[in-house]
């Protein structure tokens, strides 16, 4: 698609936009899907003025997002993951964030986004690799549902004793990238700000929330992302 004819499209996928927008509200998640579904992609990245791209861009990356969480709405967990991968790489908001609080909130609902679809499909391994993947985003920002989610679902497997060697295990790597300075940081809690942190935190102090520090973004859950019921039984390798 050239920039000229992407800017012709922009009033239109505006106007698609606001509809689909609206059809959320009243619960009509299949007409906002097919709605969504008609935003143009934009024209190839740098090319034309960068503010036009990025209109065009940010209008597809708001449709994507929309495709993948009506799918989930409408009960097609498979289709969905495969929009909420599209929506965490090609299509991530987070191309067009400056600030890193922005980047860790995009990556973040992509990632619970498909990590809900993979439970729906009863593929909970796969599902927690994607909820750890977001605590990498904090304490910038962080989907408060998922440090307990992580606790739940391996207490329900049964697998409590594996959850702790997972985190001492992904404390001794974090520790690796960002070793102390002995000399500066002489009484530095080593994992004050570990990954595991939240996850920790659930465990030992029977926390509903992971809680940041108090500057951290982490207030609410991520808006529009539906987690399915826990499962009563489920096994993990």
């Amino acid at each position: 698609m050239t920039l000229a004819l992407a800017m012709l499209l922009l009033p239109q996928a505006s106007a698609v936009l606001r509809e689909a927008r609206e059809h959320p509200q009243e619960g009509r998640w299949a007409s906002a899907l097919e709605a969504y579904r008609r935003v143009p992609d934009p024209p190839a990245s740098g090319e034309g003025a960068p503010d036009a791209w990025a209109s065009a861009y940010a209008a597809r990356a708001e449709a994507q997002w929309g495709i993948a969480l009506c799918l989930l709405r409408l009960d097609r967990p498979a289709e969905a993951l495969e929009e909420f991968e599209k929506a965490g790489s090609r299509w991530s908001r987070a191309r067009l964030s400056g600030c890193g609080h922005g980047q860790a909130q995009s990556a973040v609902e992509a990632l619970v986004g498909q990590a809900s679809a993979l439970e729906r499909l009863g593929r909970y391994a796969e599902a927690l690799t994607r909820y750890f993947a977001t605590l990498d985003a904090w304490p910038l920002y962080e989907d408060r549902r998922v440090a307990p989610r992580i606790v739940a679902l391996y207490r329900i497997a049964g697998r409590e004793p594996a959850l702790r060697e997972e985190l001492i295990r992904r404390d001794a790597a974090h520790l690796r990238r960002n070793p102390p300075n002995p000399r500066t940081q002489p009484d530095l809690d080593l994992l004050q700000f570990s990954p595991t942190r939240p996850v920790r935190r659930v465990l030992e102090l029977g926390l509903e929330g992971a809680g940041g520090h108090a500057g951290s973004a982490a207030l609410e859950p991520v808006t529009g992302v539906p987690l399915p019921p826990l499962p009563r039984t489920l096994a993990l390798p």
